[in-house]
This record gives C-alpha cells, sequence and structure tokens, in this order.
C-alpha cells in the first residue's frame, strides 16, 4: 500500500505579497505535525514525512493517492500542487482546496487548472473556505 505523504513548508518565497505567509505563529515544525499525527491516532508505518518547498517535493512524491487535501494559499503554490499531484490522484479519489473561497488567487489557480485540464465536476463547499470534488474522468 503507498505511502500517505505529508508535506509542508514553513516559507513561501514564491507568494510575498501576502503578509500572513510570513507570520511566526504559522510556521510549524516537523515535530509539531507528527505530534498532530500521534494525537489523532494517525500516525503508522503508511505515513511518510516529506520536508520542502512543494516545488522541490511534490515532483518526487509517487502515486496513486485516494486523497489529496491541498492547502497551497496563493496562486504559485496551488497551481504547483495540482499540477504534480491532480494527475496522481486515483479515479473516484477526492480534491480537497483548503482556502477556495478565502483567497482569490488560489481560486484562479484551481478555475485555471480545472479549464486547462476539462475538469468539469461539480465543486462542493466544505466550509467558509474549502471546496472539494471527485475525480471521475
Amino acid at each position: 500500500m503507498p505511502c500517505l505523504p505529508v508535506c509542508w513548508h514553513t516559507n513561501r518565497t514564491g507568494d510575498k505579497e501576502a503578509w500572513y505567509l510570513h507570520a511566526p505563529e504559522l510556521k510549524v515544525s516537523r515535530a509539531i505535525v507528527e505530534e498532530n499525527f500521534r494525537k489523532y491516532d494517525l500516525l503508522d508505518a503508511r505515513v511518510k514525512f516529506v520536508e520542502g518547498f512543494f516545488s522541490a517535493t511534490l515532483p518526487t512524491l509517487k502515486g496513486p493517492f485516494a486523497l489529496i487535501r491541498a492547502d497551497g494559499d496563493l496562486f504559485t503554490s496551488t497551481m504547483g500542487i495540482l499540477e504534480h499531484l491532480y494527475s496522481k490522484l486515483s479515479l473516484g479519489g477526492y480534491m480537497i482546496i483548503d482556502d477556495y473561497n478565502g483567497i482569490v488567487s488560489c481560486q484562479d489557480a484551481v478555475n485555471q487548472y480545472r479549464e486547462m485540464n476539462h475538469i468539469i465536476e461539480t465543486l462542493i463547499v466544505v466550509d467558509h473556505t474549502a471546496v472539494y470534488w471527485k475525480k471521475v474522468n
């Protein structure tokens, strides 16, 4: 069974226009990520932590994935997630996008990617910011 990769980074230099990307309270260490997985009994041998910038780490990940939860915040990082991982999402799998309804540039990246790749599955609202869709083609 494929591993469940968990990627995060603590500095997004490609999206400098967003003040909150440099907020110290949003930086998360690997130890905190691992502890959160342990706290919810999600840490097992299938979890693989991949630390680094999305541009360096996402191309190295192997699929298939049943679920991808993207929290890239802005255009460049969201587009990178989609470009490197969506093709590895299994048919019947779910793509969750945080920040779609909260950050316009994230929404722009998703809409552009979906249009370019003829993705017509309905976006379903999760909450005030996130959406998802089920991959059927």
